[in-house]
């Protein structure tokens, strides 16, 4: 490893994705615009911006590293990158294995924008809706040597560096002098002449103020931390691209690090080409249609899950032999297939947005083990397992280790030819583990009612009120519904019932509407509204739909405030009732 000084941050910037590219093992830009605004800020002081690590490829060639291209606009949270285009086999690259964020930052202020969106609600993603948005410098800014003690002293202190619009940036008003930097490149070699241009713009009502700031000099200081400061980096050279993943994922465990799926996509993507392309497309559905909040992680966790590997998730869970294995037609399309039954069924199981994800695992490979032929009365018990695995955390210990108890159960359930179902993962024989935790009783249930669960666990809370709510066909989704106190919690304030406010009993799904038009109204406020509920058979019908689906008593002295506590004991017998029967407790 040796370092190289012979770049400067416009040289480097000039040669991104012309010399310099990016390995598929990277991840998106992520980077918010604060970041890169103090980035260039520590620039123009001289501090230390750390030193990337580039890959030299003699002669290049697709089979030694698939090349990706840097992002000249983006929005700080892309799900991936796009191969570049136009390189030439047997060409001299260098490849970024570390620092692709600050680099593609100095891009992106140098050269490029920002893409956001318009202000203004309901816009769709389409390119009209989005603005571009500059590396603006302040020549008013505080330059100071004194500015990390005017932050640290709460001190009020002028930026240097901000994204604006081309319009914002002509607006000119005191201590807000700002030109793009774009700008003062293009007048790098005139700044005497560009200076007086600048003059003539400052308005003239704060003219007398500005004579004070001395334009040229901080064009100077400006001009030279882009164009004559070293950007130094160092460089390495291996043979082939599964040499760097071990580098990669060294690196990359230090400081901020990586997420582990990440990791782990990069020892996949420097073995198998194709792999990129077909992770990243299954990373979207699942992140679009299932909301998983790590929907890459669960891809991984699946390749190795549903194939009968070693589960245990750590560095070596991606060795070569079993990349190859992953990565033959018939196991793409048995993974290919599961996940799309997993996401097609969503309703039928669960609400999973915001839950353990790894609950979603054994139901993934009960699909697969099954040959992709699940009946309605399974759904109803796989819905059941969902329930009580989230409910009492069956996999908030190890993890690993019940992951891999689970499926030995599965695989026992079905070469058995035996029914899935709560019953059997009572009775089974294969995991003490995991008996324990579906043999909760009436006592485990008054518990689960009675906690504070909107504090501790919302997403919990809206799947036990969503279990009621629906019959397990499948038919309603209510992902979109939202969690509501029934008594609004600011208005109880007996300290008796700080934890009874927060638990089920007090707690109600409605949808977006009518959660809306709700909004703080007392429950008898709420309920005796002729707007909601219009006097009259059809009124009256609703009202009755409500209280019924809602399982709130019909007898109107509960829903005054002043009965809250009879309020929570009735609704706490009519939950009882319900999970009871639906958990088919004894």
């Amino acid at each position: 490893m040796k370092i190289n000084q012979n770049y400067t941050p416009i040289k480097l910037v000039g040669e991104i994705n012309k010399k310099f590219f990016l390995p598929p093992i990277q991840r998106g830009f992520v980077w918010p615009v604060e970041k890169i605004e103090a980035l260039f800020d520590s620039l123009y002081r001289d501090y230390p911006i750390g030193i990337p690590i580039v890959w030299n490829i003699g002669n290049w060639s697709r089979k030694v590293c698939p090349l990706c291209s840097f992002y000249h606009d983006a929005g700080g949270d892309e799900d991936g990158l796009n191969e570049a285009q136009g390189v030439v086999v047997g060409k001299k690259y260098s490849v970024v294995l570390d620092g692709q964020q600050r680099l593609t930052a100095l891009y992106l202020g140098i050269t490029g924008w920002i893409k956001t969106k318009k202000k203004g609600r309901g816009l769709q993603n389409i390119e009209g809706n989005f603005e571009n948005l500059f590396l603006c410098f302040n020549l008013a800014g505080d330059d100071s040597e004194n500015f990390e003690k005017s932050i640290d002293d709460n001190e009020d202190s002028i930026p240097l560096f901000k994204f604006k619009t081309e319009e914002e940036c002509r607006n000119w008003k005191k201590n807000n002098l700002w030109i793009e930097i774009r700008e003062a490149c293009e007048n790098v070699n005139d700044l005497s002449d560009f200076v007086k241009k600048l003059r003539k713009q400052v308005p003239q009502n704060i003219q007398k103020s500005c004579d004070k700031i001395d334009f040229k000099n901080k064009l100077k200081k400006l001009v030279d931390a882009i164009y004559n400061r070293p950007l130094n980096f160092f460089e390495v050279s291996f043979e082939k691209m599964n040499e760097i993943s071990e580098i990669f994922a060294r690196v990359n465990t230090q400081g901020t690090s990586l997420a582990k799926a990440e990791l782990l996509y990069s020892r996949i993507v420097a073995e198998w080409s194709d792999g990129k392309s077909f992770i990243d497309k299954k990373t979207r559905m699942l992140k679009q249609n299932l909301s998983l909040s790590r929907s890459q992680d669960f891809v991984m966790r699946s390749m190795l899950y549903i194939n009968d590997l070693p589960v245990r998730y750590n560095l070596e869970a991606f060795k070569s032999k079993r990349i190859q294995f992953i990565r033959q037609e018939e196991n793409k399309e048995k993974l290919e297939k599961t996940l799309t039954m997993l996401m097609n069924e969503r309703n039928r199981y669960a609400y999973t947005r915001g839950l353990s994800e790894n609950a979603l695992l054994p139901i993934a490979y009960y699909i697969m083990q099954k040959n992709f032929s699940v009946g309605k009365g399974e759904w109803k018990e796989i819905k059941k397992y969902y329930v009580i695995s989230q409910a009492f955390g069956l996999f908030s210990g190890s993890s690993d280790t019940t992951l891999g108890e689970m499926r030995k159960v599965i695989q026992n359930c079905v070469q058995s030819k035996k029914k899935f179902s709560i019953e059997y993962l009572k009775t089974q024989s294969e995991s003490e583990e995991i008996k324990k935790y579906f043999k909760f009783d009436e006592d485990d249930l008054q518990n689960l009612l009675e906690q504070p669960i909107y504090r501790r666990n919302k997403k919990l809370a809206h799947l036990l009120l969503g279990v009621i709510a629906d019959d397990s066909s499948g038919e309603k989704d209510l992902n979109d519904f939202q969690l509501d106190h029934i008594h609004p919690e600011s208005t109880i304030t007996d300290e008796d019932f700080s934890d009874t406010k927060d638990s089920l009993m007090n707690l109600e799904l409605l949808s977006p509407k009518l959660n809306q038009s709700k909004n703080a109204d007392p429950l008898d406020v709420f309920l005796n509204d002729r707007t909601r509920f219009p006097r009259g058979n059809a009124g009256q019908k609703r009202k009755e739909s409500f209280l019924n689906n809602n399982l709130i008593s019909h007898k109107e002295k509960l829903w005054n405030l002043a009965n809250f506590g009879d309020f929570c004991e009735d609704r706490k017998k009519r939950l009882f009732k319900e999970l009871k029967n639906w958990f088919d407790l004894k």
